[in-house]
């Protein structure tokens, strides 16, 4: 009776483990589709506008699942592919999903989250020049 018990406690066990999420795997967020700034903070006031963004004003992001173009006044400035990691972000020290761009030209990282159902990017340190940009799903 005992080994049966055992057995059946063992087969439930590996069950359970089984049926729950794995940890550690970079579920893909639902980052395709058109992005346009809402909102942002920080960085070199000379050369960046901060505060509030109305709808239409042209800074978006189009994603698919691989590739990404960035708009600003209705031009194209960049495109190529991106790819999402995790990574952990100075000087908070949190997990987070990175976005890293490779365009023809150059590449470069950002981290981001999501919140409220908008895109949130950290682009940089805050305390270093750097912005955080709240965009919006159109």
């Amino acid at each position: 009776m005992k080994p049966f018990l055992l057995l059946i406690g063992i087969s439930i066990s590996i069950f359970i483990a089984g049926s729950c999420k794995k940890s550690g795997v970079n579920d893909a967020p639902p980052l395709p589709g058109a992005w346009e700034l809402r909102y942002q903070q920080g960085g070199y006031t000379l050369n960046t506008q901060t505060g509030n963004f109305p709808p239409g004003n042209g800074h978006i992001y189009k994603f698919t699942e691989t590739t990404y173009s960035y708009y600003a006044a209705g031009q194209r400035l960049d495109s190529g592919q991106y790819r999402i990691t995790k990574d952990t972000i100075s000087p908070f020290q949190k997990n987070m999903d990175k976005l890293t761009f490779t365009s023809s030209s150059t590449t470069r990282s950002v981290f981001f989250e999501f919140s409220n159902n908008n895109l949130v990017i950290y682009n940089g340190i805050i305390a270093a020049d750097g912005t955080i940009a709240t965009y919006s799903k159109l």
